[in-house]
Order: structure tokens, then sequence, then C-alpha cells
């Protein structure tokens, strides 16, 4: 079934016209989802991300790209990892 076109409100008091609306999850969400119906331990996940003398390559560079392993790297931005680019 196609999205209707609909007004809508943004929130601060503007409106939106002629854009489908449709269902998102947040960042959030698909985290909890991960943790509590996967079974996915998130703390583990982190420490995983920070070992191997990441955490404190970060708490010294600030910004940068590290290696993960595999051809992966953690994108750090003002000492918070922002992002986790594959070896492509």
């Amino acid at each position: 079934m196609k999205a209707k076109n609909r007004r809508r409100h943004t929130g601060d008091g503007r409106q939106c016209f002629n854009r489908p609306i449709s269902a998102h999850a947040s960042d959030h969400a698909i985290l909890r989802y991960l943790e509590r119906i996967k079974g996915v331990d998130i703390t583990a996940v982190v420490a995983e991300m920070l070992g191997e003398g990441r955490a404190a390559a970060i708490k010294a560079l600030r910004t940068c790209k590290l290696p993960l392993g595999e051809g992966a790297r953690l994108v750090v931005v003002d000492r918070v990892v922002v992002t986790v680019l594959d070896n492509d």
C-alpha cells in the first residue's frame, strides 16, 4: 500500500506538506531490541570496541580513526566513537 502524502506538524508549530508518513525505529529502540530480544551483550560489545588499548588511544588522540581488526576502523570525534567503518 502506498503511503499517503499528508499535512503534519513538526512539533515547533510549522507544518510539512507532501511528505509520506512512514514508520521508523530510533537508534535507542534498536539497541534495546538487540539487547533485550536478541540477547546481545551491549556491555561486552563496548568493551570489545574499546579494548586492546583503544580507550587510551581515544583519550590521548581525541579525534582519530583506529583499527578494530579484520580491516574495520573506529571513527572517533572528540573522544566519542561515532561510527565503525568496514574494510570497503
